[in-house]
């Protein structure tokens, strides 16, 4: 069997080694990830402004929408107004036609 002191120095070693071969490892990867993000993070970007671009196409659809919805209900409305007008001056007209049919 060998000496402690030995075991102790074999151990040391072991740890060394593997530790040395995750480092290395673990470098090659981040070496990889490094090449590729950049590639990635502009893609990502890229695909970020283009949804940007049809949220804003879709919410300026939205409210032209919304635009075109209230000028129909402000149109409905002055034509409502127009007509209650007229209404009431065909009312008057009746009116002033019978009153001068009486006086006849």
């Amino acid at each position: 069997m060998a000496s402690s002191e030995t075991l102790l120095k074999a151990v040391l070693n072991r740890l060394k080694t593997r530790l040395d071969n995750k480092l290395a490892s673990s470098a090659l990867k981040a070496s990889d990830f490094i090449k590729v993000t950049p590639d990635q993070i502009k893609k990502q970007w890229d695909l970020f402004k283009e949804e940007v671009i049809d949220e804003a196409d879709r919410m300026n659809e939205m409210q032209n929408e919304g635009k075109d919805l209230h000028k129909d209900l402000s149109q409905k409305a002055t034509s409502d107004t127009l007509q209650s007008k007229i209404n009431k001056l065909k009312k008057e007209i009746v009116k002033l036609s019978t009153q001068i049919e009486e006086i006849n």
